[in-house]
């Protein structure tokens, strides 16, 4: 049981991460849109477009993580059995 609830909180975490990820990805375009001068468009788009990507990417990186690790419990039952 203790191995399903990490697996399900990574899940959780990597889903967190995720959307905070989109939502600074979001905050950052609307931010940016507000602004009509370009040179003073792009510190949004460098700050909230990498640390966008930077959180989805780890999102992505903790839901794998937890692939791996329901797979790796549902194979050793099966071998187990």
């Amino acid at each position: 049981m203790q191995e399903h609830r990490r697996v399900q909180l990574t899940r959780v975490i990597g889903l967190l991460f995720a959307m905070a990820g989109f939502a600074a990805i979001g905050v950052g375009w609307n931010r940016m849109a507000s602004v009509s001068c370009v040179d003073c468009q792009l510190p949004y788009l460098l700050s909230g477009g990498a640390a966008g990507l930077g959180l989805v990417l780890v999102g992505v990186g903790l839901l794998l993580v937890a692939q791996v690790r329901a797979e790796r419990i549902r194979l050793v039952r099966h071998v187990d059995a």
